[in-house]
This record gives structure tokens, C-alpha cells and sequence, in this order.
């Protein structure tokens, strides 16, 4: 039979284990935020980073058109015969 000084020291026990989970559940939680946001922070930086590349491959497709248009020999049969 128990008394109930056993007992009482048996939910503190476990008291203190769920709270020591509960503690490295949050920190993991806290953790992958963190890497999360990081994450995030970086995809928006390739994205602009990107973006900025295609929009300079337009602009030099749009100047070998130009120039296309005022030369004799257009720039994409220049070496080859």
C-alpha cells in the first residue's frame, strides 16, 4: 500500500518530466522558426536575385534585336558559314 508522501513524490516526478518536455518541445519549436524564417529570408533573397538575372537576359535580348535590325550580318549568324 502507498502512502501518500509516495504519491504526492510520484506526480511531482512527473510533473517535472512533463515540464522538461514541454521545455525541449518548445526550444525544437523555437529552433525551427528560427531556421524557417532564415529560410524564407533566403528564397526572397534568390527570388529578387532571379528575377533581377531574368530581367537583364530580356533587355540583352532586346538589344541583339536592335542591333539585328541595323546590321548587315545579325548577330546570331556571326561564325557560321
Amino acid at each position: 500500500m502507498y502512502n501518500l508522501k509516495d504519491v504526492a513524490k510520484a506526480i511531482s516526478n512527473l510533473s517535472n518530466q512533463d515540464n522538461q518536455d514541454y521545455n525541449l518541445i518548445s526550444d525544437y519549436i523555437h529552433d525551427l522558426e528560427v531556421e524557417n524564417n532564415r529560410l524564407l529570408k533566403e528564397k526572397q533573397e534568390y527570388q529578387n536575385k532571379l528575377s533581377r538575372r531574368n530581367m537583364q537576359i530580356k533587355d540583352l535580348k532586346k538589344m541583339i534585336e536592335e542591333l539585328n535590325k541595323s546590321t548587315l550580318y545579325p548577330l546570331g549568324y556571326i561564325g557560321k558559314k
